[in-house]
């Protein structure tokens, strides 16, 4: 008996010890396992890799850690760039505000330049308007302007009078025409593009400029050349040229935003060409303000513009 007890005694052990390098041999497993997670990043919905056409929250720009700093500095912005041959967007930093439709602000001056132009308001570039003698937010606008000059002076009172003369009706039908935005003219003939209802997004706005350029609306020939013509150009090199608008805002000007936090906005949106390729941009900004404080945006979106397409290679 004592034979077969001591014999049961050491399988017995036998059996134990393997079980103990099994269990062991497991958790050395499991751990090995859980520190490989613990030291790979996860991909985030924020970081999953970008397309060649179009990205997440920078989109080609640059690859080094100062490159990859985001341009609109604790701003909402959005930047967006895109070939006017292929219509490949080649660049588009915070892809989710480039979708968001903002106040247009003085960019409207570009359609508009199209409409009055089209509609035989605004002959051509040397067409003058006269001041009316009324006092005016920036003394550069108390004065007569031609079609050029209200452009490069974003002079509001001249975009008035093109409203004003055509009417809701006809100005109306050009927005349909367009496609322009949200389209809502609502807001008045003097003021619906100036911190009211009608709202268009980056991404609308280059697809407007692309499709001028492309003479893809019911409007004359001689109108598109005349609105491209009066665009100011901003920088001209043999191997860079940019030409554009800038747009300034302010909520606290839109009844409908009177009881919300007041916010500005700053736009610059038009056409560069960088070597032999021509692309259009759009550039806008949004961030809090104080009511009744009158910082103009458009100059800081200009800016950024400037910046993003000088890397443009």
């Amino acid at each position: 008996m004592g034979s077969r007890a001591e014999t049961f005694e050491r399988s017995l052990a036998r059996s134990r010890l393997a079980l103990y390098i099994r269990t062991s041999a497991i958790v050395a497993i499991i751990s090995l396992s859980l520190t490989s997670c613990a030291q790979t990043p996860r991909l985030s919905s924020s970081s999953a890799p970008a397309s060649h056409s179009s990205s997440s929250a920078l989109a080609t720009y640059g690859s080094n850690s100062a490159a990859q700093a985001n341009p609109f500095a604790g701003k909402k912005g959005c930047f967006i760039l895109q070939e006017i041959d292929t219509g490949k967007i080649v660049q588009e930093v915070n892809p989710e505000v480039c979708q968001e439709r903002f106040y247009p602000c003085s960019t409207f001056k570009v359609p508009l330049a199209v409409i009055g132009f089209d509609s035989g308001l605004v002959k051509d570039a040397n067409t003058r308007f006269k001041w009316d003698g009324k006092p005016q937010f920036l003394k550069q606008w108390e004065k007569d302007h031609d079609a050029r000059s209200w452009l490069k002076e974003s002079v509001i009172w001249y975009s008035q009078k093109i409203t004003r003369d055509l009417g809701q009706k006809k100005i109306q039908s050009y927005l349909e025409e367009f496609d322009y935005g949200n389209k809502d003219f609502s807001g008045g003939l003097e003021k619906a593009w100036l911190g009211s209802t009608l709202k268009i997004s980056p991404r609308e706005q280059v697809r407007f400029l692309s499709r001028l350029k492309k003479r893809g609306f019911k409007v004359t020939d001689e109108a598109i050349k005349k609105t491209l013509d009066i665009i100011p150009v901003e920088t001209e090199e043999p191997s860079f040229k940019m030409a554009g608008k800038t747009g300034s805002g302010f909520s606290w000007q839109d009844p409908a935003m009177k009881d919300a936090e007041p916010f500005r906005v700053g736009w610059y949106i038009g056409y560069a060409r960088k070597g032999e390729k021509e692309y259009v941009f759009a550039t806008v900004f949004q961030e809090p303000t104080e009511k009744g404080k009158t910082t103009f945006g458009g100059a800081e979106a200009k800016k950024i513009a400037r910046d993003l397409l000088s890397k443009v290679q």
